[in-house]
């Protein structure tokens, strides 16, 4: 009697102790990810100047106004700039 009680108690600390940490891992990896992705969303968003580049042109029309078309592009990856003021 002692012995399957030894016994089973020791299976049961095997099958324990052989417990896959591959759904801990898991949640850990997403954590991270995360993490990292909110630590760059905060630095894109402190520093647009760092990821939005202007390029275009202007001319004068016909009655002497100066039209400028341009592009501006956000390399960003994580940060949407929506209405850009540039001066």
């Amino acid at each position: 009697m002692k012995i399957s009680l030894v016994f089973l108690f020791a299976l049961t600390i095997i099958l324990f102790a052989c417990q896959n940490n591959d759904a801990k891992k898991a949640l850990t990896e997403k954590e991270n990810y995360e993490l990292t992705k909110k630590n760059l969303r905060d630095r894109e968003i402190k520093n647009p100047q760092n990821f939005l580049t202007v390029s275009g042109n202007n001319k004068h029309n016909v009655i002497g106004q100066m039209v400028i078309k341009g592009i501006v592009a956000n390399k960003a990856t994580v940060a949407v700039c929506k209405a850009p003021v540039l001066l």
